[in-house]
């Protein structure tokens, strides 16, 4: 369970630009696409642009377990 973690925090983190920055506000932290624009001075587009980016590569690491036949989270 801790790789998983492990792989799922370099997916985030390899995203680009404000990618990762965007994403751990927005998914982990919960906070709105508004308060993360503000923070991060992005406008709301670029906000909801990083996190289906984000989203995305996550789904994409799932499908890999699925395809190795590892369990994920």
């Amino acid at each position: 369970m801790l790789e998983t973690l492990q792989e799922i925090g370099q997916v985030i983190m390899g995203l680009p630009g404000k990618g990762p920055q965007v994403f751990i506000h927005a998914v982990i932290q919960g906070m709105t696409e508004v308060e993360v624009s503000l923070e991060l001075g992005l406008s709301t587009r670029m906000v909801r642009k990083h996190v289906a980016q984000g989203m995305l590569a996550c789904m994409m690491l799932k499908a890999e377990y699925r395809r190795n036949q590892i369990e994920p989270l």
